[in-house]
């Protein structure tokens, strides 16, 4: 018994008389959810009934008699079986019927003599022809029961609400039905000793796509998988789309919202209830029962821990977008939520940004001596790689298998593909997508003009990035248009930084360090606030190594982007080129000025 329930038994038992019947309906109600309360039942107490499942016909479903001892299981004596006989007799004789008769006790089984005294009585019910079934209920019983069903009630509840977020979330394309199950990835072993001041992470081993559920649902105690990819790889579509064994029940949590409350250093209870709370599943069963909504998160958290504690539960507890949550997204924050999964027997995916991962989680130096790191963290990373040709035009081919428009529209693309005229499209499922999107919308003029195009898929990715949950605007730029536009300036900026002329030619430099594109990023965007978070989740600019203490090295995430924001530099004449030689990738793009 979970330590929760033992709290709600205890008080339970301390109610006697009248009061274990009010004390006690809420949590009969959770059983019995068409439960009438004693007083809606008038005169059928003086015919044996307490509470009754009431409807129409002439059998009863449930017929619950309560009984409010106030001694203790060991001093039930004689007198108190004549007291339940009493009840049994009336119900007897009252010409009602029903299919389940049960005495509640607001005590333990422990007195033997007791319950086969009851039992007896009980038996005169079934023989009798009134009940089909007559039970003693101890205290025991009843918590049991309640485990039982709210367990499974919880568990529901979050797979019905995690289907609802999916059926309700925002369509990016017209074609979000179609799916590419065969995605490339790697997996990795990464190792975190306790003391480390780093984790170790070893060499990539291919994976097919066949092993790929396989390696993800493996329900060891004290580990989970790491699914990572650079941005718009499909990582939250893979979490969505995953193909899970029979029987098995997703449990998909955006970690946008997900909060941290430290009980007595983190708990997994205290991130199970606040999954409760974050959800807010468990509404339904609140309302139905009368049980108040903290109670039933405390007492459902509780539930909850004990089930996925066990192997026997067949879920699987996914956590999308760790870089998007205040707390975990932090190195200390990453050590408090291994230390709260340390107890989970069930299958858990936590996905996040490749750049993310390793910006962040390899920094992992023991700062605050409150956030422990009990055991070594050992997990499974996989990493979605570039799609292959083969992955881009199954993409291609069942969006244009939906309808004859759509094939028509998408053999234009087709060919500026296979003649690699857009390198940005090859191998990126999302700049794919935009680029059959923009296709099936008729914008195909675009790839004509190779800087109309990059503004706009520039555009479209900053607008996507930030209205996405948990991605706040800088407050001094609240407006999304404008901070879009700010955040075009920069990365003008940050380009014509990387700029060098030698010998009367450009040079475009592979890499900029963070504290520079931070000095930049201020001169156009007026905050005191910390804005390095903001290139992670534009993820234009990617780290190109990993955080140590003499900075970080990053770098345009596709090369391309660089040559755009270049070509903008040169136009708006933040660079002064003269009579330099361009190279070819940043003069095609002042070419379609």
């Amino acid at each position: 018994m979970s330590p929760a329930f033992q709290d709600v038994r205890h008080r339970l038992q301390a109610a006697s008389g009248r009061d274990f019947e009010h004390v006690v309906y809420p949590w009969l109600k959770l059983l019995f959810p068409e439960l009438v309360h004693p007083s809606s039942l008038k005169d059928l107490d003086k015919k044996g009934v307490d509470m009754g499942f009431v409807i129409p016909g002439d059998v009863f479903p449930v017929v619950i008699q309560c009984k409010g001892f106030e001694v203790t299981a060991d001093e039930l004596r004689d007198g108190h079986v004549e007291q339940v006989a009493k009840s049994v007799r009336k119900f007897g004789k009252s010409g009602l019927k029903c299919k389940r008769y049960i005495i509640l006790s607001n005590r333990s089984g422990r007195n033997r003599v007791f319950a086969k005294g009851v039992e007896s009585k009980l038996g005169q019910l079934v023989s009798g022809g009134v009940a089909i079934e007559a039970l003693l209920w101890t205290l025991d019983d009843l918590v049991k029961a309640l485990e039982r069903h709210l367990t499974a009630g919880v568990i529901d509840a979050l797979r019905r609400w995690s289907d609802q977020v999916d059926r309700e979330r925002s369509k990016i394309f017209s074609f979000d039905e179609v799916v590419i199950d065969d995605v490339p990835a790697v997996k990795r072993r990464w190792r975190l000793h306790v003391g480390a001041a780093q984790g170790q992470i070893e060499a990539d081993q291919p994976i097919a796509p066949s092993q790929l559920i396989e390696e993800l649902l493996i329900p060891t105690q004290g580990r989970f998988s790491l699914v990572i990819g650079a941005y718009g790889m499909g990582k939250t579509t893979l979490m969505r789309n995953l193909k899970l064994p029979a029987g098995y029940t997703r449990l998909l949590v955006p970690a946008a919202n997900l909060l941290h409350v430290v009980y007595s250093g983190g708990s997994q209870t205290a991130l199970l209830e606040h999954l409760l709370q974050h959800t807010g599943c468990l509404q339904d069963l609140a309302d139905a029962s009368g049980i108040a909504i903290k109670e039933l998160q405390r007492v459902g958290g509780a539930c909850l821990g004990d089930a996925v504690q066990s192997t026997d539960l067949k879920a699987v507890l996914i956590i999308d977008g760790l870089d998007e949550n205040r707390i975990y997204s932090r190195a200390d924050g990453f050590r408090r939520l291994a230390g709260e999964l340390r107890r989970l027997r069930i299958p858990v995916i936590v996905t996040t940004r490749k750049e993310h991962f390793f910006n962040r989680y390899l920094e992992l130096q023991p700062q605050e001596q409150q956030v422990w790191l009990s055991r070594a963290i050992e997990t499974t990373v996989i990493e979605l790689t570039d799609w292959s040709t083969a992955t881009c035009n199954q993409m291609l081919d069942r969006v244009a298998s939906l309808t004859d428009s759509n094939r028509r529209a998408l053999d234009p693309l087709r060919v500026l593909l296979d003649q690699r005229r857009l390198p940005l499209v090859a191998g990126h499922p999302l700049w794919l997508a935009m680029a059959i999107d923009l296709a099936l919308a008729g914008d195909m003029q675009l790839f004509d003009n190779q800087r109309a195009l990059y503004s706009e898929w520039t555009q479209r990715k900053f607008m996507r990035d930030f209205s996405a949950p948990g991605r706040d605007l800088p407050k001094a730029l609240s407006n999304l248009a404008i901070f879009v536009q700010k955040l075009t300036d920069v990365m003008t900026a940050i380009a014509a930084r990387m700029c060098s002329v030698e010998n009367g030619s450009l040079g475009l430099k592979a890499e900029i360090d963070d504290v520079t594109v931070e000095a930049v990023a201020r001169e156009h965007i007026p905050t005191a606030e910390r804005l390095d978070p903001l290139f992670a989740e534009s993820s234009l600019l990617t780290p190109s190594s990993i955080r140590s203490t003499s900075g970080m090295q990053m770098r345009f995430s596709h090369f391309s982007f660089q040559e755009f924001f270049t070509a903008r530099a040169i136009e708006i004449e933040l660079i002064s080129v003269a009579d330099s030689e361009l190279p070819v990738g940043v003069g095609a793009f002042l070419e379609r000025r």
